[in-house]
C-alpha cells in the first residue's frame, strides 16, 4: 500500500543515520555530485570498511532502486549492510572483508523516483525518474536512469535476429533512454563516483577509445566489483548487454557470475545463454566494465516487484553468500573466481610431546560452483582443472606480504574435488587461531 511504501525512501535514511552513529569506525556517507531533476537531492554511497586497517583494498560498488519500483532491492542492501556491521570482530569472514575490502552502497539510485511511488505515483508501475525532458503526458515522462549510462548508449546491435533490445528514443516509453548519454543526474554521480573508485590506469583510455576496443580483453590485474540490484526473475547477468556477444573477460565473469549464482540456484542472464531475456543499451553493467574495467553483474532478486515480506528472508539467504563471495574477490576477481573454492573444514586438535597440534579436514573443489543447468549440466570452463595444492594460513591473511603458511599440501593426483587433511604444529601463546585456507588449480589459479 502507499502507508507501506511511504516507510522505504525516510527508513532508508534513518537506518543509515542510525548505523553511522553505532558504527563510526566501520561506516561513512559520501554525497555524491549532482542533484536530481524534481527533489533537487543527492545521491549518496554508505561506505563499510575497517577505517583501522589502513591497506590497499579491494572495492566492491552496488546500486539499487535504480527501478523506482523494485522494492526489495534498497532494503536487500540495507540489510545487508547491517549484517556486515554486526558481524565484525565476530565473524571471521565479515571481519578478514572488512578488513581488506571497502563495500560501497548506493541504496537509492534513483530517489525521485521512489518518492512519487511512494506517495502513490502510477501505483507501483512508476520505474523512471522524474525529470521531464519532453512535452508528454504526465505521468510518461521521465528517463530510465539504467538505459542512460554512456558506454554504449544507443547501440544494442539486434542486426542479426539473435536478440531483441530493451531501449527506447520515445520519451513516453519506461525505457526511454534519454536525449544523450549520462544526461540524467542520477547517472552521472554514479559514473562520477565509480571513477573515482575503480583504478583509472586499468582502463583502456577515454570513453571513446574503450567503447573502439570492447573487444579487447582488461588484464587479469584489474580491480573492482560492481553490481546492480534488481527485482525480479531469480536471475543473475553479465555484460555484453548492448550486444548478445561474450565479452572478452567472460572466462573470468562467467566463473564469479557461476559462482555467486551457485548459491540461490538463480538463471544465468549472459550473452548466448538460454536465458537471457533480451539485450539493453545505456546500462551500468556495460559502463562499469566497459569502460572502468570493474567486473560487473545485475541480480533480478525475487518473484515480484513489490516483495510480500514473508517470502523476503528466502531472498536474503540466497543472495546473501553470493555478494560475500564477490567482496572476498574485489582485489581479483578475474583470477581469484577460476580457482577452487574451500566448501568445508573440520578442524580439532591434540596434543603430542612437544605441544599442540591442529589438524584441518579440508574439501575444495574447483567444479563445484561452476556446474549450473543453464550450461546443461556441465562444468563452466574454469572448473574443469584439478585441485594441486591447499594451503593454510593462522593469524593472518594471505594478502598481507608478510604472510606465510603454517601448513601447505601438495596433490599431485588431484582430482576436480579432493578432501585432504593437514597437520601442523599450534602457534604458542593463543588460546584461539584464526585460520585461512586456499587452494590452487591445476591451470595455477588461486581460490578465495
Amino acid at each position: 500500500s502507499p502507508q507501506f511504501f511511504s516507510l522505504i525512501q525516510s527508513g532508508t535514511k534513518k537506518t543509515v543515520d542510525d548505523l553511522l552513529k553505532k558504527y563510526p569506525d566501520l561506516t561513512s556517507r559520501v554525497m555524491l555530485d549532482y542533484r536530481t531533476a524534481e527533489k533537487k537531492q543527492k545521491l549518496y554511497a554508505l561506505v563499510i570498511t575497517n577505517k583501522r586497517s589502513n591497506r590497499k583494498k579491494g572495492k566492491m560498488m552496488t546500486i539499487s532502486s535504480i527501478d523506482a519500483r523494485e522494492l526489495a532491492t534498497g532494503e536487500l542492501m540495507m540489510r545487508f549492510a547491517e549484517y556486515l556491521l554486526q558481524n565484525f570482530g565476530k565473524d571471521p569472514d565479515v571481519t578478514w572483508i572488512l578488513n581488506w575490502t571497502e563495500i560501497h552502497i548506493i541504496p537509492h539510485a534513483n530517489p525521485d523516483g521512489r518518492i512519487y511511488l511512494e506517495g502513490g505515483g502510477q501505483w507501483t508501475g512508476w520505474k523512471k525518474n522524474r525529470n521531464p525532458s519532453c512535452e508528454v503526458d504526465g505521468w510518461r515522462y521521465g528517463v530510465d536512469p539504467n538505459r542512460n549510462f554512456p558506454f554504449k548508449w544507443g547501440k544494442c546491435s539486434d542486426d542479426d535476429g539473435s536478440q531483441r533490445c530493451s531501449g527506447s528514443d520515445d520519451c513516453e516509453s519506461i525505457v526511454y533512454r534519454g536525449r544523450s548519454a549520462k544526461s540524467e543526474q542520477e547517472t552521472k554521480a554514479i559514473v562520477q563516483y565509480a571513477e573515482s573508485l575503480f583504478p583509472a590506469e586499468q582502463r583502456k583510455g577515454n570513453l571513446q577509445q574503450s567503447e573502439a576496443r570492447f573487444n579487447a580483453p582488461f588484464s587479469a590485474s584489474s580491480e573492482g566489483v560492481f553490481i546492480d540490484i534488481h527485482s525480479y526473475g531469480g536471475l543473475v547477468g553479465w555484460p555484453w548487454g548492448f550486444k548478445n556477444q561474450r565479452s572478452p573477460n567472460d572466462d573470468g565473469l562467467g566463473a564469479l557470475g557461476r559462482k555467486m549464482a551457485s548459491f540461490s540456484g538463480y538463471k544465468l542472464w549472459a550473452p548466448q545463454m538460454p536465458n537471457r531475456k533480451y539485450g539493453f543499451d545505456g546500462s551500468a553493467i556495460d559502463t562499469m566494465y566497459g569502460w572502468l574495467g570493474a567486473a560487473s553483474f545485475f541480480y533480478e532478486l525475487g518473484t515480484q516487484f513489490a516483495q510480500p515480506c514473508n517470502t523476503f528472508p528466502t531472498i536474503i539467504n540466497e543472495v546473501f553468500p553470493a555478494l560475500l563471495y564477490a567482496a572476498k574477490v574485489a582485489k581479483q576477481p578475474y583470477t581469484a573466481p577460476k580457482g577452487p573454492d574451500i566448501l568445508c573444514t573440520t578442524i580439532s586438535t591434540k596434543r603430542k610431546s612437544d605441544g599442540k597440534y591442529i589438524n584441518v579436514s579440508i574439501s575444495a573443489s574447483d567444479s563445484s560452483r561452476t556446474t549450473h543447468a543453464d550450461d546443461g549440466g556441465g562444468v563452466f570452463s574454469t572448473g574443469q582443472q584439478k585441485v594441486r595444492l591447499v594451503e593454510v594460513f593462522v593469524n593472518c591473511h594471505p594478502f598481507a606480504a608478510s604472510c606465510k603458511p603454517a601448513a601447505r599440501k601438495a596433490l599431485p593426483n588431484g582430482r576436480r574435488s579432493a578432501t585432504t587433511t593437514l597437520e601442523f604444529k599450534a602457534p604458542t601463546g593463543r588460546s584461539s587461531y584464526t585460520m585461512y585456507i586456499r587452494a590452487k588449480d591445476s591451470g595455477q589459479f588461486t581460490g578465495p
